[in-house]
């Protein structure tokens, strides 16, 4: 996305989720049928593969070759989660509080074995209160006349 300038760097990684992105993206292409076409995509075909592989799985789960390639699934999706935190991590763990944060998530669900709402229940208060925007002199409106 940021590649082909659909979004900058800053709105990628502002925290949108996948279903907010895709409408972002569909209505600025398109307006209403650009975000009804994106949010119809990102849905329905994930959807139908999910409900294809979950019947595959469940009907050849005991083949040898089947648990070989899920092995071999989790390996890759570790390394690209790895992956994406590091590319990721660079612009959004600037300071002390960021990588305390991360920090805190990655010990209570990787380490502790936290399930994520719990995790998230008190992880999410605290980086909300961290972000908010404060009353100080760089977060205060400019007036159109000091610009």
């Amino acid at each position: 996305m940021v590649r082909k300038q659909w979004l900058t760097e800053e709105q990628f990684l502002s925290g949108a989720n996948q279903v907010n992105l895709a409408v972002f993206v569909g209505a600025s292409l398109r307006g209403i049928p650009g975000a009804a076409a994106a949010l119809l995509g990102l849905c329905l075909v994930p959807v139908a593969l999910i409900l294809t592989l979950g019947f595959v799985y469940f009907t050849f789960k005991e083949l040898p070759a089947v648990k070989g390639a899920l092995h071999g699934a989790s390996a890759a999706a570790v390394a690209l989660t790895l992956a994406m935190v590091v590319k990721t991590g660079r612009k959004c763990l600037t300071g002390p509080v960021p990588l305390a944060l991360f920090a805190a998530a990655f010990v209570l669900t990787g380490v502790l074995r936290w399930p994520l709402l719990v995790s998230l229940a008190i992880l999410a208060p605290l980086s909300l209160w961290w972000a908010w925007p404060r009353n100080t002199p760089e977060h205060l409106p400019t007036s159109p006349a000091a610009s």
